[in-house]
């Protein structure tokens, strides 16, 4: 405690008396790591925002002030350009407020789909004259994000019943009726709700149907399982 106290400039009685610093806003060490996975979203997601809550330490200012941030390069397999958007050289924290958001958008494109290792993306904030860093110790966010969607468990078990041979593609697209969540589906199926199953089947084989492109040939017809027009 006596280290933390000194750090950041508290008196015994916990008041801080000092120049305003920004920090990570983290409520514990599982914060300090984000996982993101592309896998279970649509293919026209592309990118995505990731959202990393900072707070100052002292008062709020009428004026925005600019802080910057690091790339930790030992810690950090993601490349600036193909798996996120180049960091800015100058962040600024909104003027008026003890809480800001730090933005960095996330590239899909180039992660494989067929690799289940995640990159790594590891920041710490750089003080500036406007905002010093408040804790140097605690300063690193990590950013692990994938593109890859596994094989569900189920699906050798339904296999030829409501869906063909397992791929990527034909899961993909039976997600969206899920809100793309893997969880989702599986509940359905330990709910027994196998007539929205099938119903969801028939919508995902008449895609495939429409796109040949995608050489998705083997989903069953269960056209004839429906008592009614859907």
């Amino acid at each position: 405690m006596g280290n933390m106290v000194s750090e950041i400039g508290l008196s015994a009685d916990g008041a801080y008396h000092g120049e305003t610093k920004i920090y990570f806003d983290q409520k514990s060490q599982a914060d300090t790591i984000i996982h993101y996975s592309f896998g279970p979203n649509p293919l026209e997601v592309q990118k995505y925002e990731v959202k990393i809550p900072l707070r100052v330490l002292g008062d709020k200012s009428e004026q925005a002030r600019s802080y910057k941030v690091s790339i930790i390069k030992d810690k950090s397999t993601a490349e600036a350009g193909k798996h996120f958007t180049p960091l800015q050289e100058v962040y600024h924290f909104r003027a008026g407020e003890y809480t800001d958001t730090l933005r960095i958008e996330l590239l899909r494109n180039e992660l494989s789909a067929d690799n289940n290792k995640p990159v790594t993306l590891s920041i710490s904030l750089e003080g500036t004259s406007d905002l010093p860093v408040a804790f140097e110790r605690q300063n690193h966010c990590t950013i692990s994000f994938d593109n890859y969607l596994s094989e569900p468990y189920f699906w050798g078990y339904f296999q030829g019943i409501y869906w063909g041979s397992y791929n990527r593609l034909e899961y993909l697209k039976l997600l969206e009726y899920y809100d793309h969540d893997p969880v989702t589906l599986e509940k359905a199926l330990m709910d027994a709700k196998y007539m929205e199953l099938i119903i969801n089947m028939k919508a995902v084989r008449d895609y495939f149907l429409a796109h040949p492109e995608y050489g998705i040939k083997d989903i069953p017809d269960l056209s004839t399982s429906i008592p009614f027009d859907e």
